[in-house]
């Protein structure tokens, strides 16, 4: 299933056990946050380079000016962000879409993956 599809995407997120207490607040290195959900830690870097920074909005919540580009941990929302390119991207089915269909995915739904939508989605869901 091409999980293209915003609300599938949070579905999913929310259905998996690796995901289980993954967003509550604290903060993970990019190495800890990689073996929760099964990825190499260069995997993280790639997707803030070639997809997270690629989406003007999305890079504006990932990276809030109030921190530096690149800092040591992830915060709920980052690792939140990176489950949801993990989803969209097929991780979970073990199979690999493009970085362009998770670009895309971004821009058709960053209006929905702000920061506040994230609060407020994990409130609703725990």
């Amino acid at each position: 299933m091409v999980s293209s599809s915003l609300p599938i995407v949070l579905e999913t997120i929310q259905e998996e056990r690796i995901f289980k207490n993954a967003f509550l607040d604290n903060a993970l290195t990019r190495q800890e946050w990689a073996n929760v959900i099964g990825i190499n830690r260069k995997t993280i870097l790639r997707w803030e380079t070639e997809i997270i920074q690629s989406v003007p909005p999305v890079k504006a919540q990932y990276f809030p000016p109030d921190r530096s580009i690149r800092a040591q941990y992830l915060d709920n929302y980052q690792r939140f962000l990176l489950a949801c390119i993990l989803v969209a991207k097929g991780g979970l089915e073990k199979r690999s879409r493009s970085y362009d269909s998770v670009i895309k995915f971004l821009k058709i739904n960053f209006n929905n993956l702000k920061r506040e939508n994230f609060e407020q989605w994990v409130k609703i869901n725990g």
